[in-house]
């Protein structure tokens, strides 16, 4: 193959000619450029005729180059200068991939995708919920919309809708909840590219905090219905109700965690991600010694084939309907469910008189004290008797 270079009639471009191969009436020819590039001397092939190269095109590269050497921006030779052609093709092949995808629907995203997702990793309860939300608040105002079209307003529909048919603000954090992981999952999956548009929807104000608890006749009539009923779910209440103790907290506990001698209660799985102790009274002593024993790693209160209890028992739900303890209640807080135990707990530790906020504070396994200021109005006389101390100690006026 004839391998000298000629010169065409443009600075710094050469070429050569294919022995057999035509481009037109004339050999195929093979165009090089070359330019000086750091104070050396450099050669870049360009192409064929045949693959639409001419000498004069050739020469306008050649002069983008160093025009980009003096300035210094811009790529500085012919291979940077190709990457960076590829690039923008691999982009333009993205964002096309990218369009299509956000094309989907937010009914597609969520049937196609986020529900086998959440399946998979959620309690069917929370599933069941999710579907409601999706079915009866969300999708009539988003299923039919784009991701790519969805913008804050769009969800504050959503907020707006539930609101003016009266409900209740953490039902409606939920359905926000529910369309952020949706969106996260789209973000995750390359269906979305974006923030999430649910970061700019502000939550709905509300005051979840319990207000309700059991006056003392209440708590033994509820105790000893539940004992008839069920002697298990009879010693959890007992045990939330004498101890503070949540749900989560009883239905994990394990022998290991029992210490009858000391009389100690080890939380290893609380609420705050912190172990803590819970005392117990002779009551609460009484029913681990009349329960039957198991391995240390055994849970104490067993739901299906022995394993963890998963939900609360309903035996509970219907025996507060039975003692109509909730008639005539609309305000969930004031509404008497399992937690109302662990509230009264604490409620009677305040109401005592005998024991400060920071104590009630470290029984209940609270994370800060702002969360034990709920019961500080339950002890006005406590509190009367400190300013009383005070007094003695300072100055008169």
């Amino acid at each position: 193959m004839n391998m000298n270079w000629k010169k065409t009639r443009f600075e710094g471009v050469k070429y050569r000619e294919h022995p057999t191969r035509r481009h037109g009436p004339r050999k195929d020819r093979y165009y090089i450029i070359h330019y000086r590039l750091g104070g050396k001397q450099k050669n870049e092939a360009i192409g064929w005729a045949s693959q639409g190269w001419t000498a004069e095109r050739a020469a306008k590269l050649r002069i983008q180059l160093r025009e980009n050497h003096r300035t210094g921006k811009g790529p500085q030779t012919l291979r940077e200068l190709r990457e960076q052609e590829h690039q923008k093709r691999r982009e333009e092949v993205r964002r096309k991939e990218l369009g299509a995808r956000e094309a989907l629907s937010f009914e597609e995203v969520f049937s196609k995708g986020y529900r086998k997702l959440s399946q998979a990793n959620k309690r069917p309860r929370t599933v069941k919920g999710e579907e409601q939300l999706f079915k009866k608040w969300i999708s009539p105002v988003l299923g039919s919309r784009r991701l790519g079209e969805i913008a804050p307003g769009d969800i504050e529909m959503v907020k707006a809708s539930m609101a003016e048919s009266g409900k209740a603000p953490r039902s409606i954090e939920y359905a926000l909840a529910v369309i952020r992981q949706v969106f996260n999952y789209a973000i995750s999956n390359d269906l979305f590219q974006g923030d999430n548009p649910v970061k700019k929807v502000p939550k709905p104000k509300y005051d979840n905090r319990r207000t309700r608890f059991l006056k003392k006749e209440e708590a033994e009539l509820l105790l000893a219905a539940l004992r008839v009923r069920s002697v298990m779910i009879h010693d959890m209440a007992l045990i939330s109700l004498h101890c503070g103790l949540r749900w989560g907290e009883i239905a994990n506990l394990k022998w290991q965690d029992i210490n009858l001698p000391e009389g100690l209660i080890s939380i290893k799985d609380a609420k705050n991600n912190e172990s803590r102790s819970a005392f117990m009274t002779r009551a609460v002593r009484a029913v681990f010694q009349r329960r039957p024993k198991g391995a240390p790693s055994d849970y104490v209160f067993t739901g299906y084939g022995n394993g963890k209890m998963e939900n609360c028992s309903r035996t509970f739900e219907r025996t507060v309907k039975d003692l109509k303890l909730n008639e005539g209640i609309d305000d969930r807080r004031e509404k008497v469910t399992f937690h109302t135990l662990r509230h009264t707990y604490g409620s009677w530790l305040a109401q005592s008189g005998k024991v400060t906020l920071y104590e009630i504070k470290e029984l209940m396994g609270h994370k800060s004290i702002e969360m034990t200021m709920r019961y500080s109005h339950l002890m006005p006389e406590t509190l009367q008797k400190s300013v009383a101390i005070l007094e003695e100690v300072l100055p008169g006026g």
